[in-house]
């Protein structure tokens, strides 16, 4: 974490990541509440019984981050992109993409918040595993644990949240996504 500035200008430096994740809590939020396919022609994207779930996830990327020149843009968007495959093909046979349940967009902005912090600070991350442990194996052992317990901090913190109430677009969304950040970033200082 020390390349990273430590863990409050880590979080601070997520200049793409923490409106990327806003808006796809905010995407989901509404999604949720007033359906899929209102959601996506309201934001004048794809529609997913016309133009495929494919289309659709490809212009949803596009929105929440598109292409960029910097480091941080595409991390943002390898995020996202990751994010949006897994949630494809976790849902691929639900004609909502599972956001009939709460518990989807919970789920989808953990993995995204997840996705996005194992990316920012892979390198980081790396160091602090090899020095721990010697083997490819056990570099793989203990990544796969920190990454388990990072998508159960952030899923514990979400779920005591109303997905629906929050303006993820303003303040309140954006803190909790940049706190999200901070503790997992002090989870990876405890690493070292």
């Amino acid at each position: 974490m020390r390349a990273l500035g430590g863990s409050r200008n880590a979080a601070r430096a997520a200049v793409t990541g923490i409106p990327s994740g806003a808006g796809l809590a905010s995407f989901l939020a509404q999604a949720g509440a007033t359906g899929l396919e209102t959601t996506l022609a309201s934001l004048n994207l794809p529609s997913l019984a016309a133009d495929g779930v494919e289309s659709v996830m490809l212009a949803l990327a596009d929105l929440l981050a598109p292409p960029g020149a910097e480091r941080e843009d595409a991390i943002t968007r390898d995020a996202v992109m990751e994010t949006l495959r897994d949630w494809e093909e976790t849902y691929a046979d639900d004609p909502e993409l599972g956001l009939g349940s709460p518990d989807t967009a919970r789920e989808l902005l953990t993995n995204y918040l997840t996705n996005y912090i194992i990316e920012k600070a892979s390198q980081e991350l790396g160091d602090c595993l090899e020095r721990r442990a010697g083997t490819a194996a056990e570099i793989h052992a203990l990544y796969q644990e920190f990454k388990d317990n990072l998508r159960s901090f952030i899923a514990l913190d979400l779920s005591t949240l109303d997905f629906q109430t929050i303006n993820w677009q303003q303040a309140q969304g954006a803190d909790f996504i940049r706190q999200q950040m901070v503790t997992a970033y002090r989870l990876m200082e405890d690493q070292e």
